[in-house]
């Protein structure tokens, strides 16, 4: 179904199938009007992912692959950060592709509060580790920060995120 013909449903349903009530709606109102709804029925969706398969394959075609090469920060060296893509929404997985003592590993990422990084990097049990491959990340000023406290070394981070949906026109 194209966007004209569900303009035409629309019209029809407001029109009670055209028993005569003559309303209207603009194509432009409806375009306004119908990408609106379809962010605010993504965002619900999203919010129940995990309690049903029905909408897990309802949703599954926004779910996207972001891999980019991590950048080291310069100030602390304590995190690797990559720009979040410009079609993001919510995150649903992080990993990095880490080495250290010429062994790669993947790293999967524990989301954290930016708030009580300083608190997990100093706790052994939930310090970033190759070991076990897990790290804390979060996101702040538009990018996923993925902390190594310099235990290794970060070359990708691949995000898992759910796209806005593509608006209409």
């Amino acid at each position: 179904m194209n966007v004209n013909e569900v303009y035409e449903v629309i019209l029809d349903r407001l029109n009670k199938w055209n028993t005569g009530s003559g309303q209207k709606i603009g194509k432009r109102q409806f375009v306004q009007a119908f990408n609106k709804m379809q962010v605010q029925w993504f965002g619900e969706v999203v919010k129940y992912k995990d309690r049903n398969q029905e909408y897990q394959e309802e949703i599954q075609r926004f779910l996207i692959d972001h891999c980019s090469s991590a950048n080291k920060d310069k100030k602390t060296g304590l995190f690797y950060s990559i720009q979040l893509p410009g079609d993001y929404m919510r995150w649903n997985s992080v990993f990095a592709t880490a080495t250290k003592n010429q062994c790669t590993h993947n790293i999967y990422g524990i989301p954290t509060e930016g708030g009580g990084i300083g608190r997990i990097l100093l706790d052994a049990m939930h310090n970033p580790s190759f070991e076990w491959q897990e790290a804390p990340f979060f996101l702040s000023g538009d990018r996923v920060r993925f902390y190594s406290n310099d235990d290794f070394i970060v070359s990708k981070i691949t995000l898992n995120y759910y796209r806005y949906p593509r608006v209409i026109d």
